[in-house]
């Protein structure tokens, strides 16, 4: 479960060419569980005072990057098109002033381990 809160993404909204007097974006998002089909959650973004063209980031730890971005599916928005840029950063277009962002995070498979964080001993 605390992978699921990891992979949610951050909008990184850049505004570049708006006067000062802009409004700030307004976030609001929900996740959704199917408790028949455990294997993704949904999330539905709803934001507000948007710029004609802006990025949605995910979050990269700056010493570790797991990659999370690979767990993202189905990522949409309405209006507007979302294109991938690299890995975690995706560029958003003529979504207008208000937009609703839906992806699906994949949960990892059941009974996969993986070892996150291993120490280092020198010689």
């Amino acid at each position: 479960m605390k992978m699921i809160f990891r992979l949610l993404l951050l909008v990184s909204l850049l505004c570049g060419g708006l006067s000062v007097s802009a409004q700030q974006p307004v976030l609001n998002y929900t996740l959704a569980l199917n408790p028949a089909d455990t294997s993704y959650v949904q999330i539905t973004m709803r934001v507000r005072n948007l710029p004609q063209v802006f990025h949605l980031a995910m979050v990269n730890h700056f010493l570790v990057d797991d990659g999370y971005w690979r767990f993202i599916e189905d990522l949409q928005i309405s209006p507007g098109t979302v294109v991938r840029k690299q890995e975690g950063l995706w560029r958003v277009t003529g979504a207008g002033r208000d937009a609703t962002v839906r992806y699906k995070v994949r949960a990892n498979e059941k009974g996969a381990f993986r070892v996150v964080r291993k120490p280092c001993v020198g010689d």
